[in-house]
């Protein structure tokens, strides 16, 4: 869900989080891909693979 944050507003950036703390979250943007903490670590790599499939 990506919402303006409060410090990017008008910029063109996309604030975005998950919904619960510590939980896994992901953001993936053609050939970005993050992930929102330590839990995501797992998730991440598996979209990282199928990107460079």
């Amino acid at each position: 869900m990506a919402v303006p944050g409060p410090s990017r507003l008008g910029t063109g950036a996309d604030y975005c989080k998950g919904e619960e703390n510590f939980a896994p979250y992901l953001e993936v943007d053609r050939d970005l891909i993050i992930g929102q903490n330590h839990a995501s670590a797992v998730p991440r790599a598996q979209e990282v693979v199928k990107a460079l499939s």
